[in-house]
């Protein structure tokens, strides 16, 4: 595993930093500056005008979250990328039909923008941040402990050097958690690792409770 930066992840941020989306407009380290110059003059591609018009006045809402859910769901097969086999829906935030609306927008991004140039031209960087995460963080993460909830050889884990913390499941049996590396401080990293893969199983849990226990809907509610 030398690589822990995902592609299909990295160049969803960028449309979404594009389109200024919450926290995806950091400038806070060289390579994020670096991003928000080389793709300034994309701001107006057609991936990044529908993205910016999903805020809610339409009726759909595309929020930070929805960049990890759209790219857990998609895989380049020849120099494309398409929706990965047997998916039954894609994230809370995407529709069927807004996330098939934002495919070949996607893709002409990928393409207009030579995204793969750039991603590849960084890819030593990549394993340089990768191997430290590994090394401080992730190697120390009790994986097994997760076992008792869920099958622990499904969990999957994103560096990002964008945006995050985040979590999504596909098709309720991979489990990705998306860990931000940008600007944190070293110590704060472990913490969202066991918090987004709980959300696998814990969010169902909780969603289960609100429908079936008066007192906890309550608590939500008060809360």
């Amino acid at each position: 595993m030398k690589n822990m930066v995902d592609e299909r992840f990295e160049c969803m941020a960028v449309i979404f930093r594009l389109a200024e989306k919450e926290n995806y407009c950091h400038l806070l380290t060289d390579y994020q500056r670096e991003v928000a110059e080389t793709f300034a003059r994309f701001a107006e591609h057609p991936a990044v005008k529908l993205i910016k018009s999903f805020d809610g006045s339409s009726g759909v809402w595309v929020g930070w979250h929805c960049t990890l859910e759209f790219a857990v769901y998609i895989e380049k097969k020849d120099r494309k990328f398409v929706f990965i086999d047997g998916i039954d829906s894609i994230g809370n935030g995407w529709t069927e039909a807004t996330a098939r609306d934002f495919l070949p927008l996607f893709n002409d991004f990928y393409v207009d923008t030579n995204y793969n140039k750039f991603f590849n031209s960084h890819i030593s960087y990549f394993e340089e941040v990768s191997l430290n995460f590994i090394d401080n963080f992730y190697s120390k993460i009790d994986l097994d402990w997760f076992g008792k909830y869920v099958k622990s050889s499904n969990l999957r884990c994103i560096y990002s050097l964008s945006s995050g913390n985040y979590a999504a499941t596909v098709n309720d049996k991979i489990i990705y958690c998306l860990i931000y590396g940008g600007d944190n401080e070293n110590d704060s990293i472990s913490p969202p690792i066991i918090h987004e893969y709980c959300h696998s199983f814990a969010t169902p849990l909780a969603h289960k409770w609100y429908k079936e226990n008066p007192d906890f809907k309550k608590w939500c509610k008060d809360a």
